[in-house]
């Protein structure tokens, strides 16, 4: 079915997230897996299959199905591909273990201000890692880019083992997964903010576009702006 990279991996909770299942059936990209208490529609989710206690072949990324949280799909990954990591072909098997909600351990906060960043932080770090949004700010000033797309965010998770964005609106936090860009559910909460701090709170100042880019596109409305990337009402 796909592409996979066989790595030395540690298979723990930090790496590829605490719920663990495994393929009961295939049916062409199409997995039937154990249904597990904590899987989210629409998370991501990674076919593995263990060699020995350190070895490991990385098969194929998947997400949950919207309705049937024993159900994914699946598709080839170029998550963790390194040059020197030998290249081989493998098909998913039943028994392969599943681990869902890969590095879900591990968030990022998107929020207009300082105040709604504070505020949404203190509801996020009870179950997250939090890793400050000043990590991406830096990637999208030094790419001269001041309106994130998708892509910018699936990159930046996977360039710093993030599984998990929140973004703090006005009417609540929507939790999304950081690869598959889907929402993961929305928490009511009451974020207040006074002013945009465009594209999103950071401190690493202001993010210029290049002189050669016309892109006319810019976060002006935090709101209206991410909830369209998300794809939210």
């Amino acid at each position: 079915m796909s592409r996979v990279f066989v790595f030395v991996v540690l298979l723990s909770a930090f790496v590829f997230g605490d719920i663990k299942s495994e393929v009961l059936s295939v049916d062409k990209n199409t997995v039937t897996i154990k249904e597990v208490n904590g899987t989210k529609p629409m998370q991501s989710a990674f076919v593995v299959r263990n060699f020995d206690d350190t070895n490991a072949v990385l098969i194929a990324k998947c997400t949950i199905d919207k309705q049937d949280k024993s159900k994914m799909v699946c598709e080839e990954h170029d998550f963790l591909y390194q040059e020197s990591l030998y290249l081989a072909k493998s098909e998913i098997k039943t028994g392969d273990e599943v681990y869902i909600g890969l590095l879900s351990n591990g968030a990022t906060i998107i929020a207009p201000d300082l105040n709604s960043y504070i505020e949404a932080k203190e509801i996020a770090k009870e179950k997250y890692t939090i890793f400050h949004a000043d990590l991406f700010a830096i990637k999208l000033y030094d790419e001269n880019n001041p309106a994130p797309k998708k892509d910018d965010f699936v990159e930046y998770c996977k360039d710093n083992f993030i599984g998990t964005l929140f973004f703090a609106f006005s009417d609540g936090m929507e939790e999304v997964d950081c690869l598959s860009f889907d929402s993961l559910g929305k928490i009511n909460a009451k974020i207040n903010s006074k002013e945009l701090n465009a594209p999103f709170y950071n401190r690493a100042g202001m993010i210029e576009r290049g002189i050669f880019d016309f892109d006319n596109e810019e976060v002006v409305d935090f709101d209206k702006y991410y909830k369209k990337l998300i794809g939210v009402e």
